[in-house]
């Protein structure tokens, strides 16, 4: 019996932490609530045994409300448990971007002499869309405003752009359904491939003056085809929004491939995709609860094997 190998296409989290900063137990008159007998109260801040003079959390001292914790110009760190002077954001920074007094901005220096000739697009082909995305710094730093973008349709029911992350990077998203008559679309054969083409446009901002940037996507995909793919709609987090979700297999883990219907499958990977259109990727994720794989439409059918419980998978030498 073959191996079964099931990739899925899911929303990832970047988690990056703060390194690099400095415990500041003394400040100006201000010291150590360690050596003043000090403590923290989550509404009136640090003060000394003597309830007048301020003091600076320490290890043995946590801070509650970090918001009161340290004097103007420092900032409480919950990593090391204490005030330090660099600026903090509860929000992890790209790695293109600088935490400006807890707000992330995009790292000028960076883009100091970047120009159009480095806007490099990113274009990803799955089996129902064509999804564009850019680097949200790279278009702020050029003049460009972000939430511009649109497809050659420019009407709202064909756009929606949406922030995400890749490769570490902030980027603005746009998606496009790979149908022939859908919001601007144009669709050439060249042989057995259908190559879908849509144009992405993206303005200036009101008080700058420039070009617009325009230029086309295009997916290939195969005539005829007819994959292995399955629909059902699903219920958003707030069970009063649903949203179709498909299932569709693919020969190849770079999801381009996509095994047909009529098509015997023994011996051979199966990568598994999971595509929700419709949804705002910078605010909803997919996960994969349970999978069962049947050779009937029942789940219960005593053949059938169960690859995914509880979001892990069930057998490691079946899933990966």
């Amino acid at each position: 019996m073959g191996t079964l190998v099931l990739g899925f296409v899911l929303a990832l989290t970047l988690l990056i932490q703060h390194t690099g900063a400095e415990c500041v137990y003394s400040w100006d008159s201000v010291v150590s609530c360690d050596f003043c007998g000090g403590s923290c109260d989550p509404q009136n801040g640090c003060y000394c045994s003597n309830g007048f003079d301020i003091c600076l959390p320490s290890v043995n001292i946590n801070c509650i409300d970090s918001s009161s914790c340290c004097p103007s110009g420092l900032y409480y760190s919950p990593l090391e448990s204490c005030c330090i002077d660099t600026p903090i954001c509860s929000v992890p920074c790209a790695l293109d971007e600088v935490c400006n007094v807890t707000q992330c901005v995009c790292n000028s220096t960076l883009y100091a002499d970047k120009t159009l000739a480095d806007f490099h697009p990113i274009v990803t082909c799955d089996v129902y869309l064509m999804t564009v995305s850019i680097s949200q710094c790279l278009l702020l730093l050029l003049g460009y405003d972000l939430w511009s973008i649109h497809l050659k349709d420019s009407n709202e029911i064909c756009n929606f752009p949406y922030g995400d992350f890749i490769n570490g990077q902030r980027v603005v998203a746009m998606q496009a359904q790979a149908t022939s008559d859908w919001c601007g679309n144009s669709v050439m054969e060249v042989g057995s491939r259908l190559y879908v083409t849509n144009t992405i446009n993206i303005h200036m901002k009101e008080n700058i003056t420039g070009d617009p940037i325009s230029f086309p996507i295009t997916c290939p995909y195969f005539s005829g085809t007819k994959p292995i793919a399955q629909t059902k709609m699903i219920y958003g987090v707030n069970g009063t929004e649903f949203y179709p979700l498909t299932m569709v297999a693919y020969k190849d883990p770079g999801f381009v491939t996509p095994y047909e219907s009529d098509e015997m499958v023994t011996g051979s990977p199966i990568y598994v995709a999971l595509y929700v259109p419709y949804t705002y990727g910078g605010t909803f994720f997919l996960r994969l609860q349970d999978c069962i794989a049947s050779p009937s439409p029942t789940r219960s059918d005593p053949r059938a094997l169960r690859l995914i419980s509880g979001g892990c998978a069930s057998d490691n030498s079946t899933t990966r």
